[in-house]
């Protein structure tokens, strides 16, 4: 499917699931997550990282089929809950993912990085710079 067409996948979803027990932190989520879908991912990995479970999103068991399952169907079968979460998922994708937090945050990385080799340049004899 080519990348363009996602936005359109993702807007007819209910629910948008990725249990994946070996992918990185894969983009895919945070798309999800931007479009307002309650999200159900892996409690491994960088799921946990991405997702505080029954704040803005659920974490399963990737390993247990049973455990996927019952997130999604309580996604499915409690709309009150598929929207709260949804919404939450929106509010960290837009706060924690966009352009704008991201910039600041690896300026404020960069930063940091400078102000230690300025702190070790400082303490460090000329002849072992």
């Amino acid at each position: 499917m080519p990348h363009e067409d996602l936005p359109s996948y993702l807007a007819q979803a209910q629910v948008c699931v990725f249990p994946s027990h070996m992918e990185g932190q894969g983009i895919v989520i945070i798309e999800g997550m931007a479009m307002g879908k309650a999200v159900v991912t892996s409690n491994v990995g960088p799921g946990p990282e991405i997702i505080q479970h029954e704040q803005n999103g659920l974490l399963c068991d990737p390993f247990d089929p049973q455990s996927i399952a019952v997130q999604i169907i309580r996604l499915l079968q409690d709309e009150a809950l598929r929207c709260a979460l949804g919404e939450a998922a929106r509010q960290t994708a837009v706060s924690v993912y966009s352009l704008e937090s991201l910039v600041a945050q690896n300026e404020a990385f960069y930063a940091t990085l400078h102000t230690q080799k300025s702190h070790l340049q400082a303490g460090t004899p000329h002849a072992a710079r």
